[in-house]
């Protein structure tokens, strides 16, 4: 057990083990669990087993995110980066391809769909959401129909030309046809149901 003590880290007996350098305490009870030994020094400072390199489950600052992002953990102060010094890894790399710190209202988006795929080739700075969103929808009508300026009709959910088209008041396109077939059973219905 002694001899764990001496070559954690390469650090010397009784430093912290976390990289500090500070000196441990000494051990008042012994817990063979965590290679304490009564009247040794601690291999830590209490809550310096959780810190970064220390840790056994350091994986170098990324996390994925529900969403599939990846974030990077270790930037307080960079542009984009939380107040806790999170910053989503796809924005580093952009920030980094385009020299300086991303306009306010750029959006990174990812050209396969993949949130956690962040090579070079694989993103593209949109000016803002609504740009961003235009992508994703032009990608999701060439992927359905082939042509990626159809859209889809929201009554009977076919891709067509938006000359077949008209925009609704809730800015979504709908087949002429569609519409007039909707209105009349709408009409027909609530004839029905006021005899």
């Amino acid at each position: 057990m002694e001899s764990n003590l001496h070559t954690v880290n390469n650090t010397r007996y009784g430093l912290c083990q976390c990289g500090c350098g500070e000196i441990t305490n000494i051990v008042k009870t012994s817990d063979e669990r965590r290679y304490r030994v009564k009247g040794m020094p601690s291999r830590f400072l209490p809550g310096h087993n959780n810190r970064k390199e220390s840790h056994r489950s350091w994986n170098g600052g990324k996390t994925i995110q529900k969403d599939g992002t990846v974030s990077l953990s270790g930037y307080k102060g960079f542009p984009r980066a939380s107040d806790h010094g999170t910053i989503r890894e796809h924005n580093l790399i952009a920030q980094n391809v385009f020299g300086k710190s991303l306009p306010e209202k750029a959006v990174v988006h990812h050209v396969d769909g993949n949130p956690s795929n962040n090579k070079n080739s694989n993103l593209v700075i949109c000016e803002d959401q609504a740009y961003h969103l235009l992508l994703h929808q032009r990608s999701r009508s060439f992927k359905s129909c082939g042509n990626a300026n159809f859209r889809k009709c929201v009554m009977c959910k076919q891709y067509d030309d938006i000359a077949n088209m008209v925009l609704s008041r809730k800015q979504q396109y709908v087949h002429v046809t569609c519409r007039s077939e909707y209105h009349k059973a709408y009409r027909l219905k609530k004839k029905n149901g006021n005899n």
